[in-house]
């Protein structure tokens, strides 16, 4: 958001979608519970689902941290499910970096960090 001389806020413009993303931790599976929205679906007036499965055995997720590779699937407004995608998530710090893949190409990055037992996250297309 930018400000203006007259001290309103300005929105993005329409060609730079963001999104956003809350991932909880599912039970002792390792599953992660995703809730999400993005601005390039401007006629969507609901918090979206998604549901992520560790890749592998060593992608153990706590409360704490959620690092490793998963394979999410995203459920749209209709509730019906999109092709699953490649997330790998990062942590340095008290950061997290997210990158979700398809066909393993590169489509979307991201940053987020921890609050209480969510990990917060927001995202844009790779350019």
């Amino acid at each position: 958001m930018t400000k203006s001389s007259s001290n309103t806020i300005n929105t993005l413009p329409p060609n730079l979608p963001i999104g956003v993303v809350t991932y909880s931790l599912s039970g002792d599976s390792g599953e992660l519970t995703a809730d999400w929205a993005f601005s390039a679906q401007s006629l969507v007036e609901t918090v979206c689902k998604g549901i992520a499965i560790p890749k592998t055995e060593n992608t153990i997720p706590s409360k704490t941290s959620f690092v490793g590779d998963y394979s999410i699937t995203y459920y749209g407004p209709d509730n019906q499910p999109a092709e699953p995608w490649d997330l790998s998530i990062t942590q340095k710090g008290d950061l997290f970096t997210l990158t979700w893949s398809k066909d393993g190409e590169l489509q979307y990055h991201g940053t987020g960090f921890l609050s209480g037992e969510l990990l917060v996250c927001g995202w844009r297309p790779t350019e």
